[in-house]
């Protein structure tokens, strides 16, 4: 069966959540300087595109954002620009070669607030979700830091455009972060959002529907355990 094109899976001027992973689950960082190199890329992506991103977290072997484009093929343009450019630095850096991004990535538009709340606290946790840090204000790469006015973020302020989800919380910046931090707190002690996660089950299914993922030599396959959060022990 013929896929979707790519742009059926976005919408203009509302967010759409999406997800990049590396190429047969490559890892897309070594050392905090690429982390950095792709946050730059990002930021010039967006800007060319005017694209405005409202939540990311940057992972090992895939990459989470929220963005609002102002067209359906301007959110395409963004992933392209600083994929294709972060993939040619970083194989100049480590001197490899082939693929680092999978050609397709993952995109759904965000149709309520309902679904916006879920996605947002999805992609924050997600450092959680994968046994990175036990607190996601302790990992620097997602915009959790933004959202619960925790300073010294590496996501560069002028790199985040708050929702208006996000902007509904509080009058003030404070106010904001304080809701939000509460919101996130109980996310948490329930176990996550079950749907999110059957979401992006249905996306790695539909990839290994298509073989994007290769066998290894040896016969096996390169795969990651599936984490699940757990609800704090009272």
């Amino acid at each position: 069966m013929a896929r979707k094109p790519r742009d059926e899976h976005l919408a203009a001027e509302i967010p759409n959540h999406i997800i990049l992973r590396g190429n047969n689950r490559r890892r897309l960082f070594s050392y905090p300087n690429d982390y950095r190199t792709l946050l730059w890329r990002i930021g010039r992506a967006s800007e060319n595109s005017q694209c405005s991103i409202h939540a990311m977290s940057l992972m090992g072997n895939h990459v989470h954002q929220i963005v609002t484009p102002p067209t359906v093929s301007a959110a395409s343009e963004c992933v392209k620009q600083y994929a294709q450019r972060y993939a040619q630095i970083r194989n100049e850096r480590r001197a490899g070669t082939g693929k680092l991004f999978e050609e397709r990535f993952y995109s759904e538009p965000i149709a309520n607030d309902a679904h916006m709340t879920a996605a947002t606290l999805y992609i924050d946790a997600n450092p959680i979700r994968a046994g990175l840090v036990k607190d996601a204000a302790d990992y620097p790469w997602s915009t959790f830091r933004l959202h619960a006015g925790v300073p010294k973020s590496e996501i560069h302020p002028s790199l985040w455009t708050p929702s208006d989800w996000y902007l509904s919380l509080g009058v003030s910046p404070s106010q904001r972060a304080c809701r939000y931090r509460e919101l996130f707190d109980a996310y948490i002690e329930r176990g996550g959002d079950s749907e999110m996660e059957e979401e992006w089950k249905a996306f790695t299914r539909r990839e290994q529907r298509y073989g994007r993922r290769l066998q290894r030599p040896n016969g096996s396959y390169a795969r990651e355990p599936i984490l699940r959060f757990r609800p704090r022990r009272r």
